[in-house]
């Protein structure tokens, strides 16, 4: 893994997002709101760990300890590791087993990957039968059952997640350098008391703040598509 923070995108469908982050010292962060779930892998001093940290209903503040090296694979909405469905794991952390360096999944013993090997990984979780898929309904379907569904895959409602992807959007709009009253009528939010209180919640710190001081230290940011958020 690289020095400091990074993300990208993954050309595998069941992968929304891969992350990584190393610390030399100990530091505290912003962990924003999100609809997925990570699979988080841990080097440090005291040898590897691994944990599915659950998908988040609000921000909140976090501890990262040092020296330590992160790697983390965000997965696709719908998408569940066996036995832990999504829906169960909402706000929770779930630590995993690991032994001499490997991690212990399906009565098998998994080489933990590097940023380049990531998609090699999934891909190899899947083929074991490790990870499913459900298959969400289309925006376009109000009907309750359609939201019963999603909320059984996810453990989070349509409108929720919703909330969430339009409060990232204006985060990553308003650390930008845009102005409030722009991201307000561009996002839908009916004032700047909305707004606020959107921020607050799930992203942890006021426009003003965002907007201020770019150095406040965030889980990462990027454009959710306008789609979702709709």
């Amino acid at each position: 893994m690289s020095a400091g923070f990074g993300h990208r995108s993954s050309d595998v469908p069941w992968i929304s997002r891969v992350w990584w982050c190393r610390r030399d010292a100990a530091a505290s962060m912003t962990s924003l709101a999100r609809a997925e779930w990570d699979l988080v892998l841990r080097s440090g001093p005291d040898g590897p760990s691994a944990a599915l940290q659950g998908a988040e209903s609000v921000a909140s503040r976090v501890s990262v300890p040092a020296p330590s090296a992160y790697l983390g694979i965000r997965f696709a909405r719908g998408v569940s590791l066996v036995p832990h469905r999504a829906a169960a794991i909402v706000d929770t952390s779930v630590p995993l087993p690991t032994e001499d360096g490997d991690l212990l999944l399906g009565q098998r013993r998994w080489r933990l990957p590097e940023v380049d090997e990531v998609e090699a990984f999934v891909l190899g979780l899947v083929d074991a039968g490790l990870l499913t898929m459900a298959e969400l309904p289309p925006p376009d379907r109000t009907t309750r059952t359609a939201q019963r569904h999603h909320r059984s895959s996810t453990g989070l409602t349509r409108d929720f997640v919703r909330q969430v992807d339009r409060a990232r959007l204006a985060a990553a709009s308003l650390r930008a350098g845009e102005a409030w009253p722009s991201v307000v009528e561009e996002l839908g939010y009916v004032d700047q008391a909305h707004l606020t209180r959107a921020m607050r919640r799930f992203v942890g710190h006021t426009p003003g703040e965002l907007g201020s001081a770019g150095g406040i230290p965030l889980s990462f940011l990027y454009k959710t598509p306008r789609a979702e958020c709709s």
